[in-house]
């Protein structure tokens, strides 16, 4: 088993500041376990990156446990990089706009 490095896109750090910091303004914690979840998600990915299934093309989807985004990202030779954690309630459309966007 190969762990891989992670790379992020620059814009996914405000996409995870903007869903924390609703979160936590919700409840006070629930910013931080989003963060968790995430860093779960990331953990699992960069040993098992096949593991979760193909959103369009090369980019694939995990899903956050307990919260509503989906993280998309790439798998590279040895590396995987984040694109973008995004709401599951967006429209499909303007999902595909925005990894576009970070491809």
């Amino acid at each position: 088993m190969m762990t891989r490095e992670v790379r992020n896109r620059p814009e996914i750090a405000q996409d995870l500041l903007e869903a924390a910091q609703w979160y936590e303004s919700q409840s006070q914690g629930l910013g931080v376990a989003l963060v968790q979840a995430m860093d779960d998600v990331v953990r699992l990915m960069v040993n098992f990156p096949e593991m979760y299934p193909v959103a369009s093309g090369s980019i694939r989807r995990a899903v956050l446990s307990t919260y509503p985004y989906n993280l998309y990202y790439k798998i590279g030779p040895e590396s995987v990089t984040l694109l973008a954690l995004l709401h599951q309630s967006r429209a499909p459309a303007w999902i595909a706009r925005r990894l576009k966007a970070r491809i």
